[in-house]
């Protein structure tokens, strides 16, 4: 089959005419603007579960474990590979990309080596403080443990009423 040049322009300016057509914008509905802001602040949840192997000794709760994923959606939206998450007095080191726990931590001790910033799971219901990311080369750095220690000390402190 054989088009001559009239048809062949026929068809291509009904391609060109329905490409450059304005589209209407969305009525009604969230904007991108809006939802990549949520996704920044980490106010989005993934509900992408957290594993914690049961040979780690950890004994959480369901309500534990669903604060975890928390932390992880908010360490992922903070760039973080590894966390540091404080969760109830207890500690843990969380990989953030595979969403599992790796070890217990003390929370007493130095800033594991590994861990490029630190989370505090927010109790349910709550967007809680986010993330403090470590730059590289201070997680071993006593000055900037300390720091760490004063500030999760300031903020889990109870607001008092006037």
């Amino acid at each position: 089959m054989f088009l001559n040049p009239l048809g062949l322009l026929g068809i291509l300016g009904g391609i060109v005419s329905a490409a450059t057509k304005p589209h209407a914008p969305a009525a009604d509905g969230p904007q991108f603007a809006d939802k990549l802001d949520d996704a920044r602040s980490a106010d989005v949840a993934s509900n992408l579960p957290v594993h914690v192997d049961a040979s780690l000794g950890l004994n959480l709760t369901g309500d534990q474990v669903e604060r975890l994923s928390i932390a992880a959606d908010k360490a992922e939206a903070a760039g973080l590979r590894r966390a540091l998450v404080h969760l109830d007095g207890k500690a843990v080191v969380l990989d953030v990309k595979s969403r599992t726990v790796l070890r217990a931590a003390d929370r007493e001790a130095p800033l594991p080596a590994d861990v490029d910033g630190v989370v505090t799971a927010p109790a349910l219901g709550e967007t809680g403080q986010g993330v403090m990311r470590v730059p590289g080369g201070l997680a071993a750095n006593t000055s900037v443990n300390a720091l760490l220690e004063r500030m999760e000390q300031q903020t889990s402190q109870p607001a008092i009423a006037a």
